[in-house]
């Protein structure tokens, strides 16, 4: 499960165009675990392709930092981009990467295994009922961006691995059967690691 484990994928016209948005907006020079932020999320966006997940779900996790995260504040690009976004992946895609941005995942995390999964905004506080396609999406999302995140920063898996560990088993009937070995995986990796 160490980050040498890793393969990409090759690239399509399509992905090349995102990746050239990322690259445009200075993603390379950002500093993240395993490198900088654009590499960060080719990973994510190459979990999520392998896991078998459609392709607006692929594009939302290689975009998914755009307007900032919960857990990493710094946005390549503002709302204002929001047209450009949707030009370039759609509209359920760039719909994704905006939940995913306001997710206040504290407090939002414990309903995604509930009756009535929800966002709440962590900049209006506003609580936003989600589809069950967009908490799948989310899910795959979430467990793409933190298996990469906490696979490159020994300091975050000590921090942060054995409570995600605790809820992505919450999230398993959400995740595709590739997702599940995956996280299976990393779940035995982690533990290792922690010892």
């Amino acid at each position: 499960m160490s980050p040498e484990d890793e393969t990409s994928i090759p690239d399509s016209s399509h992905r090349i165009d995102v990746k050239s948005f990322i690259l445009s907006l200075g993603g390379a020079s950002v500093k993240h675990p395993g490198g900088d932020l654009a590499s960060h999320l080719g990973r994510v966006a190459d979990k999520l392709k392998k896991w078998g997940l459609r392709r607006e779900i692929v594009d939302a996790g290689h975009l998914h930092a755009t307007y900032g995260t919960d857990g990493f504040g710094y946005a390549i690009t503002g709302a204002q981009a929001q047209l450009e976004l949707v030009d370039l992946v759609g509209a359920e895609a760039e719909s994704l990467i905006s939940l995913y941005c306001r997710c206040d995942r504290d407090a939002s995390y414990p309903s995604w295994a509930s009756a009535t999964p929800v966002i709440i905004d962590r900049f209006s506080g506003e609580t936003v009922v989600i589809s069950e396609a967009q908490r799948e999406a989310l899910i795959s999302l979430t467990v793409a961006n933190e298996i990469d995140v906490l696979c490159h920063d020994p300091e975050l898996l000590r921090q942060h691995g054995a409570d995600l560990a605790r809820l992505f088993e919450h999230w398993r009937q959400w995740l595709t059967p590739s997702a599940l070995k995956e996280l299976d995986q990393w779940i035995l990796w982690c533990r290792t690691e922690l010892e």
